[in-house]
């Protein structure tokens, strides 16, 4: 069977312009992520700040819940281009302005939660966000291409270390139900 040099072209040309919307897909669906957590994590803000310890439980849970689902996605998605790396680097940014008020309004109603006896369902809520989320930025680094790996591990930290600052201060002794 022969082939001709047109039809070679053409598949090709159909290869190589696929691939930047393969790249394009992943950056899309993770991005979709990085969102998707953002706005869990202000539902949960909202439920805090009305001092709806049911709302904030059930809220919880659809977070840790989201990450789950996305850390499933991440996986599933290739390599990103180092343009898209970079690109995240802007949700990213934005989601941990979101986490550091999640934090701020969290630790601030740490007496509250103590009078609501509710410091052990806050530990075990805080746990499981905490794995989950480890998980979801483990599989978003993986994702980034090498050159951009520590630039992204770098943001991680800062995401993880207000992450286990918050279930630190919701740890036993320094949590204790009223």
């Amino acid at each position: 069977m022969k082939f001709s040099p047109q039809l070679l072209m053409a598949v090709l040309a159909t290869t190589v312009s696929a691939t930047p919307l393969i790249f394009q897909r992943d950056y899309n669906s993770i991005s979709v992520v990085v969102t998707n957590v953002q706005s869990k994590i202000d539902v949960v803000d909202v439920a805090i700040n009305k001092d709806d310890s049911q709302g904030v439980i059930s809220s919880g849970q659809v977070l840790i819940s989201t990450i789950q689902s996305g850390t499933v996605e991440v996986k599933k998605s290739d390599e990103l281009s180092l343009a898209d790396a970079a690109k995240l680097l802007g949700p990213v940014g934005e989601l941990k302005k979101h986490g550091q008020t999640f934090h701020d309004d969290l630790v601030a109603k740490l007496k509250r939660i103590e009078e609501l006896k509710m410091c052990d369902k806050a530990r075990e809520l805080l746990g499981q966000f905490q794995s989950s989320a480890r998980e979801l930025i483990d599989a978003m680094l993986s994702k980034c291409p090498e050159a951009s790996r520590q630039i992204a591990a770098g943001q991680a930290k800062e995401i993880t270390d207000l992450i286990d600052d918050v279930v630190n201060k919701f740890g036993q002794g320094k949590c204790n139900n009223a």
